[in-house]
């Protein structure tokens, strides 16, 4: 099993740091056979000071051509939505803003007899699952069918070594450029038309959401979480969380503080204690009800 990341940067900021403590983690906490990383030319520049870090720990870095796009964000999508024609064999993709922390190739043998597999989405404003509707005028442009009975999570995903989940990632990198012309460079939505609407051609496996705890969403999603996933805005985790005190103490000693990270295994993703409001956010049929009751979303 190999470990895939994408990074795009034009500068040398804490998506660096993420990605090699997401490495560092991955490769000490995990039995995986390799680690992969898509990075656009421009980071490949960036991070040449840094690579002997990366080889240390067997990371291998594959450069990838993207268009003159004005934004980040468009680079980075133009490479994930293709990651599966640029890697060979099965892989297991990760963002960068996640912690490896107890997967081991054991606990994707379910996965080797599909095409695709990934968690429901869960957000940090929405830990229960959802299909959202902040897109629907582009979807109804497009002629998309919405909303959706599952609604999947793009930053962790496994990918199986076959001509179907090639067929498939092409028409996710196809339907991405419609939306990005529309203006909506983000993933999600293109992959999950695709998901939906074609599932017949495709042998697809939902993942428990272990995989994908996404804690921002709740602190209950962090017990016995296998890929822990925190939400980045700005270019930073929240101040309150376990990366945020890791990629701090990176910046500040040029090590791993991996006290931190046993902490992060064991379920504590919290550099102090949540607020009580994040336990009962984390209830999600009531915050479900609560959406509902404001018109907030659409439900499959």
């Amino acid at each position: 099993m190999k470990f895939v990341y994408v990074l795009v940067a034009d500068r040398y900021n804490a998506y660096c740091d993420m990605l090699y403590i997401s490495c560092r983690v991955a490769r000490e906490m995990t039995d995986i056979g390799s680690i992969e990383v898509l990075l656009s030319r421009q980071a490949e520049k960036i991070l040449t000071p840094h690579r002997f870090l990366f080889e240390k720990i067997g990371v291998r870095f594959t450069a990838v051509d993207t268009p003159d796009y004005k934004n980040l964000l468009d680079q980075s999508r133009h490479i994930k939505t293709q990651m599966r024609l640029l890697v060979d064999g099965e892989f297991l993709f990760c963002d960068v803003d996640t912690l490896p922390v107890n997967i081991f190739r054991r606990d994707l043998e379910s996965c080797r007899s599909s095409d695709f597999a990934a968690c429901r989405d869960r957000n940090f404003m929405r830990p229960y699952l959802y299909s959202p509707r902040y897109h629907a005028d582009m979807f109804e442009t497009l002629g998309w069918a919405h909303p959706m009975p599952r609604y999947f999570n793009s930053g962790v995903i496994y990918w199986g070594d076959t001509a179907a989940a090639q067929d498939l990632c092409a028409a996710w990198h196809r339907d991405w450029h419609k939306t990005r012309e529309l203006g909506v460079s983000y993933d999600q939505p293109s992959l999950n038309r695709i998901l939906n609407e074609h599932s017949d051609r495709y042998r697809l496996k939902t993942l428990p959401k272990c995989y994908n705890a996404m804690v921002d969403a709740s602190p209950w999603l962090a017990r016995k979480a296998r890929i822990l996933h925190f939400y980045t805005r700005n270019g930073m985790p929240r101040r309150n969380t376990v990366l945020f005190e890791l990629i701090n103490a990176y910046q500040a000693t040029g090590a791993i503080d991996w006290s931190l990270v046993e902490q992060a295994r064991s379920g504590g993703v919290w550099s102090e204690p949540p607020h009580l409001y994040e336990w009962l956010k984390g209830i999600g049929f009531l915050r479900r009800a609560l959406h509902i009751a404001k018109r907030k979303e659409i439900y499959p």
